[in-house]
């Protein structure tokens, strides 16, 4: 397989698209990897934490209760 530059492919859609599958496939997420366990995952809402069941939405610019 040939060396490919990670960072161009993902910022030049003709460069990727210029790649074989396999190393279409083989190239990172630009986000990156997140692992959030079930526990984190469920006291997500929103995309706030919350203790207490919500009633209604938080507004804008304030924490979750």
């Amino acid at each position: 397989m040939k060396k490919i530059d990670i960072a161009r492919a993902l910022r030049d859609e003709d460069y990727r698209s210029s790649l074989s599958a396999e190393e279409q496939a083989s190239l990172p997420s630009p986000a990156g990897n997140v692992n959030l366990d079930d526990k984190a995952l469920l006291s997500i809402t929103g995309g706030c934490a919350w203790t207490t069941p919500a009633t209604s939405c938080v507004p804008p610019g304030t924490y979750c209760p």
